[in-house]
Order: C-alpha cells, then structure tokens, then sequence
C-alpha cells in the first residue's frame, strides 16, 4: 500500500500567516479603565474634527449640535478609538469560515495610508469630545450629524410616485441613522471625502437648500393650483353630464372611447362626450340617451403585435 504525502507550499504558509495576523484580534483589556486607556491611545484630536462621510447610500455632514456640543465622530474597532478625520475609507471583506460560520474583517485605511484590519463585529461609531471621553453615538442624543441619499443632496427637484416636488429636507436623517450602517456580516463599504470633496458637496447642498427655500414654496403653489384647477375641471364635467338629461328630445352628441383591446365595449367603460366630458354607456342611458349609431375602428397597436379597437358612437336624447 503506497501512503500519499500533502505538502503546504512555502507561499500558501505565509498567505495563511498573513490572514490570521490580519483577523488576530486586540487582547481584551482586564479593567475598565485599561479598556478606556486602550481607547484613547490611537485618537486624535484636532482644533476642527469635522467631516464629510459617502457611502452609494448615505451622503452624512456635521450637523449644528455638533458644533454645539464640541463632540465629534469617532470610529471603534478591536477596542481602539480612530478620529474619523484620520480616516480615508473603511471596507467589510470576507476573512473565510471558521467553525462554519463566515467571519467578517473591516479593511481600513487611514488618511496617511496605513491599514488597520480589525474584527467586522467590533466596529461601532462613538461621540468623543475634546478630553477623548467617548461613548456609544446610540446612547447619546446630540445630532452630530446630518445625512441623505447623495441624489438627494445634489438635486431639489425629485420625481415621486405621489409627488411631483418635495422638500429635500424632509428626507434628511439625524443622529446614527445619518451614518453609513457598518456592515458586521456583509460587504459594506463608506469614505471619508477629502477637504476638496467635502467643500463641493457642502456647496452643492447649501446651494440646493437655498434654491428650495427661494422656490420650493412657488413651486409647491404653482403645483397645487394646477390640481385645484384639474379638480374645478372634473367637477364641470360632471355638472355637464348631469345636466345633459335636460337636453331636449332628439339632441345629438359625439362621444369615444380610447384605444383598448376590447372590439365590444362593456357599458361601465368611460368614454368622452363633445360638450360634456368623461362619461359612460351605462351613465349616459340613465340619463335618457341612447345610442344611435356605432362604427368600430380596428387597427395595430404601437408595438404591431396586438390589435386595438376605437369606437365611435353618435347617442341621440330619447326622453
């Protein structure tokens, strides 16, 4: 019986060495205060801490009550505390599975180019003030930060299923909701915008809250007098249908239908009146009129692969 050997090349040894040195997690502190110690060793602070924060889902600034507070943000990871202005980005990234259950490793790079890689898990954003007394952004209240979607930001005027303008304020988000989310069991990935980057979103943002401030509320009148206009409109046309049930006897109107795939036309559909408006068969017997005459138009529709039929239909008042 022959035995066969497995060797492990000199270059998967150190690709194994190099992942395990990356995921080797920070000795966990023995006392609280070692644990704080531990915080505060790798943060900095600056006189101005504030920054600019972009995911593809979250465009995030600092907010008044973080100028109010003199807190800033901070990112924890592995028990250490980064000032978020010594970051340039911070990616999730699969670190492999171990004991059946896929590990996470947070990829970050600082502004200086070092890279420090900690456990997806241990990553949470945290309020600091100027003494590098930090807590957990969840269990404090100040607003240190703004956030909306990055089209949001860049364009006032959005398109909606129910709107057609909106002020781009009401989708802004306050507190933790306005951070990135730190993805602790998926890919996730954020940046810290450059002081350049940061000025061009800042001014694009100003510059499109006070465009809506000038114009949003014109544009949400002028909006709303288009509907009140529409809705004076239906209201005529429904006064017109009722009354045509006083035209004499013998009276003649016009009426049709849109296109559709029906070559008979159900007496509930709406059809078009000359003078009176949206109407029906239905409606428009109960008022005393019937039809007279009826020719169907059949054709392809735009896509020629169906064919669309149009009726027209001359009703004359019978009582």
């Amino acid at each position: 019986m022959s035995t066969i050997k497995s060797f492990a090349s000199p270059a998967v040894a150190v690709i194994a060495l190099t992942l395990t040195a990356c995921v080797a997690t920070t000795q966990k502190p023995a006392t609280p205060e070692a644990a704080a110690a531990l915080l505060k060793s790798t943060l900095q602070v600056y006189p101005d801490n504030s920054v600019t924060l972009l995911s593809k889902q979250l465009y995030s600034w600092p907010s008044k009550g973080s100028q109010a507070s003199g807190k800033f943000i901070a990112l924890e990871a592995d028990g250490k505390a980064y000032n978020a202005k010594d970051i340039k980005s911070v990616k999730t990234q699969s670190g492999g599975v171990v004991s059946g259950k896929m590990i996470y490793t947070a990829a970050i790079t600082m502004a200086d180019g070092a890279k420090v890689f900690a456990p997806a898990d241990s990553l949470r954003w945290l309020a600091c003030n100027r003494s590098k007394e930090c807590e957990p952004l969840a269990n404090q209240s100040a607003d240190l930060m703004t956030g909306t979607h990055p089209e949001i930001a860049k364009t006032p005027r959005r398109n909606f299923r129910s709107k057609m303008f909106e002020d781009p304020q009401s989708s802004y988000k306050k507190g933790l909701d306005a951070l990135p989310e730190l993805k602790k069991d998926g890919p996730g990935a954020f940046e810290v915008a450059s002081e350049k980057d940061s000025q061009w979103w800042n001014n694009v943002r100003v510059h499109n809250e006070k465009w809506y401030q000038t114009n949003g509320q014109l544009q949400n009148d002028d909006q709303s007098k288009k509907f009140a206009a529409a809705d004076r409109a239906g209201e005529d046309a429904r006064a017109r249908v009722k009354n045509s049930a006083n035209e004499k006897v013998g009276a003649s109107v016009f009426c049709q239908d849109s296109a559709s795939n029906q070559s008979e036309l159900p007496g509930h559909v709406r059809i078009n009146c000359q003078g009176l408006g949206p109407t029906s068969l239905d409606e428009m017997q109960s008022l005393g009129w019937r039809v007279a005459n009826m020719q169907v138009r059949a054709g392809p529709n735009q896509f020629n692969n169906m064919t669309e039929y149009v009726h027209d239909i001359t009703m004359k008042k019978v009582r």
